[in-house]
């Protein structure tokens, strides 16, 4: 019984990546002006907000908000960080 319900998971899986891959597409976007990496985001409506990280091997204390086409540097949080 096992080995068939492993079986079924594995095959729905299988269905609907492509379901999912056939519907859904990546595109290029707007880079960061600055590189980072490790930086806490969130989204908030439309907008995406990402705080601090690490850039050019230092933990930084800037913070950017994307509206979907350009990223605006924010006020920068009070202590640098990484996560």
């Amino acid at each position: 019984m096992k080995k068939h319900f492993y079986a079924l998971l594995f095959l729905f899986a299988i269905i609907n990546s492509q379901t999912v891959s056939a519907q859904c597409t990546w595109t290029a976007s707007t880079v960061v002006p600055v590189p980072v990496l490790d930086a806490p985001a969130v989204t908030v409506g439309t907008n995406l907000y990402t705080f601090g990280g690490v850039s050019n091997g230092a933990i930084v204390a800037t913070s950017f908000k994307f509206d979907g086409t350009t990223w605006t540097p924010i006020a920068p949080v009070p202590t640098a960080l990484e996560f």
